[in-house]
């Protein structure tokens, strides 16, 4: 990362709020195509037992991040197979008190978001530039009710690796922003 990239992420890192943990793992419905339509609006507010999309059901997958991020490869397949592959992640947010938090977000191609079923973005929002996605690319402060909120991605991968970044308050501070196709360019 350049140094001009840092100080713009150290400079936006300095509005951080909250203090909310994201979950170990992220419970994943996928593959599904970006043709397919929405799951129900019930389905944005719990994590559901399965979710049913024409007609397939789809069981859940618990899947393991690292640094905040996930490669879906598996589940897509490689560039160009992966292309407009759809993923539904589901992450419980456990909050002490009501109150603000910031998330990080990063992706490839597209992402809608809904906290507690309420959407977070005004329409399903395209990432073409930024790549490879990092945790610090789109930054959200939410409301969280105190208890159990539930977060939920509708990621569409593009063209490239298939990562989702995910990232809460306390992760951003620690500024590590690497992406975990850096670690795979590496080996």
């Amino acid at each position: 990362m350049t140094e001009s990239l840092l100080l713009v992420a150290s400079d936006a890192m300095s509005g951080i709020k909250g203090d909310v943990i994201l979950p170990a793992y992220w419970t994943v419905f996928a593959p599904f195509r970006r043709s397919d339509p929405a799951v129900a609006d019930e389905n944005l507010r719990r994590v559901p037992d399965q979710l049913v999309v024409n007609g397939a059901k789809i069981l859940p997958r618990k899947v393991t991040p690292l640094r905040g991020q996930f490669d879906f490869q598996e589940m897509f397949g490689g560039p160009p197979d992966n292309l407009e592959k759809t993923a539904y992640v589901y992450l419980v947010l456990q909050a002490d008190r009501a109150g603000e938090a910031t998330l990080g977000l990063g992706w490839d191609c597209w992402l809608d978001a809904w906290l507690n079923g309420q959407p977070l973005l005004e329409k399903p929002e395209a990432n073409d530039s930024n790549y490879p996605p990092t945790v610090a690319d789109r930054l959200l402060t939410v409301a969280l009710e105190q208890g159990e909120n539930i977060l939920v991605l509708r990621y569409v991968s593009g063209l490239g690796p298939p990562i989702l970044a995910v990232a809460g308050p306390q992760e951003l501070r620690t500024g590590d922003f690497r992406c975990i196709a850096d670690d795979m360019l590496l080996k």
